[in-house]
């Protein structure tokens, strides 16, 4: 038995103060996933963060207790006493949702108050140079933030910060149809002392040599994720650009270049489904033409929410994972990076209230760029102005009875009951599941090539 990840630090360190009985009999945890592929066998614990692989006899136990039960003095006689310590292999009644919850509140106890947000999302506009087909905000009133909205928002930024320096968010709509509000708003910051620094989420293709440059001084923007759709043809289908003269494949290639060259890193995200899987090889092949002789771009995949929602979610994602070898094979792969010794507290900007605002048009304020109408509780001008939704948004959520045994709850949002459309799915767990293995699979590729080295 190896450990290869060590996990998150604080969650490992509680789970070491229990005591173990030696009478009582012992089970897999319900958090843990396995993978055997070729001669490599893994196992990840979404509590703890761990990773472990082992030999071919300890792996036989291992896979024996995710049906059967063990003795105490069999799992010091195997050498896999430690896995019962750091909880991936539990007592048999062990309530493991419990004591996640438990957990969790206590981590939530020793994390530092907020003395204010460290992160603002900023939708300048959800005006947009394309009409997607995916979108999903096409039922959204396209509106702009006028000036004094726009200096109403710097007020409020200051009002409610903390001491330290602050991160916004730009989204839309594409957010560069409102450069001149983003100007406002980053010279106006500037002007009154206030460190930050940016990010964006964006099609790129506005972006020109000007705007690039003070996208990096101005803006001081330090990321910028660009949707994707697949391969030149599928792309511009999906896109349907307002001018596709002047707005297309080649301008949004040549706005991520910009941005990288002037050292902004760039998460290209590639949604599909059904319909593209077939032409994401191609198009990972274009993406290493295109843009692998930068360092600092990196490419995912992600379904679109619509499709999370259906049965063959889990089979897609599972179909996706020899294109994500390939991109891997580039040095190209995106995952989501984790403060590796930090258990995850928040899932989202949803959850994280006490430290993330999000700010539409008209300068209301609600918790979710994905959620407008159902999540409002107030403004920029008077803040929070129903305190009864706040308050619903802001407290915890009791473990919901489906997800009390699923493996991937500690790494879920408590919000899936208000609409989440990350996680309102009945195919959630699969769809998890097959994310979870995709991950071990390269794991296991990377171990072996490094054996092989």
């Amino acid at each position: 038995m190896r450990l290869i990840n060590e996990g998150y630090e604080r969650v490992v360190k509680i789970a070491r103060e229990r005591s173990l009985g030696r009478s009582v009999r012992y089970r897999l945890s319900g958090f843990c996933v396995v993978r055997e592929e070729d001669d490599c066998r893994l196992l990840r614990n979404t509590l703890t963060g761990q990773v472990y692989t082992f030999d071919e006899r300890e792996w036989d136990t291992i896979s024996g207790l995710r049906s059967t039960t063990t003795s105490y003095d069999a799992l010091e006689r195997e050498g896999l006493l430690a896995l019962a310590e750091e909880r991936s292999i539990v007592e048999e009644d062990y309530d493991e949702c419990g004591e996640y919850v438990f957990l969790r509140n206590v981590l939530l106890s020793m994390r530092k108050p907020a003395d204010g947000y460290v992160s603002y999302v900023i939708f300048p506009t959800t005006g947009c140079n394309a009409r997607c087909t995916y979108c999903f905000e096409n039922d959204f009133v396209v509106a702009t933030m006028t000036e004094e909205t726009a200096l109403a928002t710097v007020d409020y930024i200051e009002r409610t910060r903390g001491d330290g320096p602050i991160r916004l968010k730009w989204f839309g709509g594409e957010p560069l149809v409102a450069v001149p509000r983003i100007d406002f708003i980053c010279r106006t910051l500037e002007e009154r002392g206030v460190e930050f620094t940016s990010s964006i989420t964006t099609n790129a293709s506005l972006v020109t040599p000007g705007l690039a440059d003070r996208m990096r001084d101005l803006w001081r923007l330090k990321k910028a994720q660009v949707s994707l759709d697949g391969d030149r043809a599928a792309y511009e289908e999906r896109k349907r650009y307002l001018n596709p003269r002047l707005h297309n494949y080649d301008a949004a290639m040549r706005g991520i270049r910009l941005l990288a060259e002037r050292g902004v890193k760039i998460q290209l995200r590639c949604n599909y489904d059904a319909h593209n899987l077939d032409g994401l090889t191609a198009f990972v092949e274009d993406m290493h033409r295109e843009l692998g002789d930068l360092p600092n771009v990196r490419l995912y995949f992600a379904q679109l929410f619509q499709v999370r929602r259906e049965a063959v979610a889990p089979n897609l994602m599972h179909a996706v994972q020899e294109v994500e070898d390939l991109v891997d094979s580039f040095g190209l792969l995106g995952e989501r990076k984790r403060n590796k010794s930090s258990f995850p507290l928040n899932y989202c900007m949803a959850d994280s209230m006490d430290r993330c605002a999000v700010i539409e048009p008209g300068g209301q304020l609600q918790n979710c760029e994905h959620l407008f109408d159902e999540n409002r509780f107030g403004d920029v001008w008077d803040g929070v102005t129903n305190r009864a939704r706040f308050d619903e948004l802001k407290r915890s959520y009791e473990v919901e009875d489906c997800c009390r045994t699923c493996p991937f709850l500690p790494e879920c949002t408590p919000f899936r009951r208000l609409g989440c459309p990350d996680a309102q799915s009945d195919y959630c767990r699969e769809t998890a599941m097959a994310a979870a293995q995709n991950h071990l699979h390269r794991v296991a590729r990377r171990l072996r090539e490094k054996s092989q080295a």
